[in-house]
């Protein structure tokens, strides 16, 4: 069985030499050389295509990042001015219970 197996090996390694050299002859020829600057074309016009996209996401992320940082900013706000409004008649209703137990009126329980 390792002598079959060793055989196989033989033959695929000639096989591979063979088929590298046929394409090295291929790639040389006129033709190949066509196919090759296809090849390399289109590759560079994919990578073009990933870098414009790559881009126009962040552009739109970063936009959506902004978007949210601006919404969280005003409802913080919002929130603060209600936050100080309902301190401020907090504070009204206790200068008015200071008021009235100054000047001797009993406050309503």
């Amino acid at each position: 069985m390792s002598n079959k197996t060793n055989g196989n090996n033989g033959l695929l390694l000639i096989a591979g030499a063979i088929a590298g050299a046929a394409a090295t002859y291929y790639l040389n020829t006129p033709e190949g050389k066509k196919l090759t600057n296809k090849v390399f074309s289109k590759g560079v016009e994919v990578k073009d295509q990933f870098a414009t996209t790559a881009k126009q996401v962040a552009e739109v992320t970063g936009n959506k990042i902004e978007q949210g940082k601006a919404k969280i900013t005003e409802t913080t706000i919002d929130m603060m001015e209600k936050a100080e409004s309902k301190i401020s008649n907090f504070q009204s209703g206790v200068n008015a219970a200071k008021d009235k137990l100054k000047n001797g009126v009993l406050v309503d329980a």
